[in-house]
């Protein structure tokens, strides 16, 4: 008996020193759970943000809050166009504009003695009593070469005009229409003025 003691005593003291081993463990496993667990809940609400309530940092944020609370109503109608009078008032016409000249171009050169052709129009119709006329002018004098009271090439106006037959030397001159109140010889408007020059012939 003290023979099986003394050999199998060291096996059965290792065998109770494991079982208080696990013991120990387990139960400080259990001891550290909680006796009652409970869940906790997270309710989340929904954040509502009011462009329109909440306080703006600056003038630019109270720019685009009220963009998008003004672009949820969008006019459902083009806008109409605005119609115009059937018929307005003439614009007055300055003398300077009643007459425009088409030729001869600005600085032209003539001989005297072969007929130049003068042209222009006019978008003023002549009343009764009024008519183009055809001046020439330099430094020390000025010269009506030729009127009418009607077009006469179309809707335009020619006149053909001799230096030499009306007496005019050579020189530099500058042309215009003006237009004429035959009655006072007034002058009621015109055109601007061209530089024309007259040559003797050539041979």
């Amino acid at each position: 008996m003290g023979r099986f003691l003394r050999v199998f005593t060291p096996f059965i003291v290792l065998l109770i020193g494991v079982l208080i081993f696990n013991y120990k463990i387990v139960d400080s496993f259990f001891s550290q759970q909680p006796s009652n667990p409970t869940t906790t809940q997270i309710t989340r609400e929904p954040i509502r943000v009011d462009l329109l309530t909440t306080p703006l940092a600056n003038d630019d944020q109270k720019s685009i809050a009220t963009a998008i609370a003004n672009a949820t109503a969008m006019p459902t109608a083009s806008p109409q166009a605005t119609s115009s009078p059937t018929s307005s008032p003439a614009p007055t016409m300055l003398p300077e504009n009643m007459v425009t000249l088409s030729g001869p171009p600005v600085d032209s050169r003539f001989p005297r003695s072969v007929p130049i052709s003068f042209y222009w129009y006019s978008d003023r119709d002549l009343t009764e009593g009024e008519s183009f006329a055809l001046v020439l002018t330099n430094d020390s004098e000025e010269k009506s070469a030729g009127s009418l009271s009607e077009p006469n090439m179309g809707n335009a106006y020619q006149i053909n005009f001799v230096p030499e037959a009306d007496g005019l030397s050579a020189g530099d001159y500058f042309w215009m229409i003006k237009i004429i109140d035959q009655e006072s010889g007034s002058t009621l408007g015109g055109s601007e003025t061209r530089s024309i020059t007259l040559i003797d012939n050539e041979n």
